[in-house]
């Protein structure tokens, strides 16, 4: 399967909520309160945990999860047409059964689609960070956004990401923090700068205990970017502010 071999459903005029070949297609500007993310039984046949990844840019990161990690089920968000299409062809000539595409704006299928409680994991891996400042209202990392993901974790859920932008890291922690429901796994400043690998107190930089490598994170490691991976845990009662 090529990525073009993915056709556009719909025309912009006939636009409508469609979930098709395990790809769950969600268009801007539509009413979409009659509808509900499909559950587990459903789209994957079994009740395993579901994590979701945003961000999802080619899909290289969460491919590799849904292989190394079959026992639960992935969901990728990304809200590019041209991007999804790569990530369902790498799911389908690899034969994964274990992930669902989302065409999406990460803050629609948040909101509008997925139930309160019904996820284990949440990735946020290099969200565009809107560098200039007038933009900065743009970023993904925002209270309301933040409100939703709590909502859907399930307890002693986890909101787990990297960026490699140190305003953006700032922000994310900030919003994060400012919530109250969610707890730091990493002592202060909160972030580390290589995912810890199992079985070892430290890892050194440049090292990968996060899966397999992603677009960015190979761009961004020939740039000689520093990554700020940060990791959260919901708490069934907020902290006192």
């Amino acid at each position: 399967m090529k990525p073009k071999d993915l056709k556009p459903p719909f025309s912009w005029e006939s636009r409508y909520v469609l979930l098709e070949d395990k790809v769950f297609y969600i268009p801007e500007r539509y009413d979409c309160s009659s509808f509900a993310f499909p559950g587990g039984e459903t789209i994957f046949g079994n009740q395993n945990p579901v994590y979701i990844e945003y961000c999802s840019g080619n899909g290289d990161w969460i491919i590799d999860q849904a292989q190394a990690n079959p026992d639960a089920n992935w969901v990728a968000i990304e809200k590019r047409f041209d991007r999804v299409r790569k990530i369902w062809s790498k799911r389908e000539n690899l034969g994964i059964k274990n992930l669902l595409v989302t065409c999406s704006m990460a803050q629609t299928v948040t909101k509008e689609f997925i139930p309160e409680g019904s996820i284990s994991k949440i990735f946020v891996n290099f969200p565009d960070p809107w560098p200039k400042d007038r933009h900065a209202k743009h970023r993904l990392f925002q209270p309301p956004f933040i409100e939703e993901l709590y909502s859907i974790l399930k307890d002693k859920g986890e909101l787990i990401g990297v960026t490699d932008d140190p305003d953006y890291i700032q922000q994310i922690l900030e919003v994060v923090i400012g919530h109250g429901g969610l707890e730091s796994k990493f002592e202060k400043p909160y972030t580390k700068e290589a995912w810890p690998i199992e079985g070892r107190d430290e890892n050194k930089s440049g090292e990968s205990g996060y899966g397999k490598t992603s677009y960015f994170e190979a761009l961004w490691s020939r740039l000689g970017r520093r990554f700020y991976f940060y990791r959260f845990e919901k708490q069934k009662e907020l902290a006192s502010l």
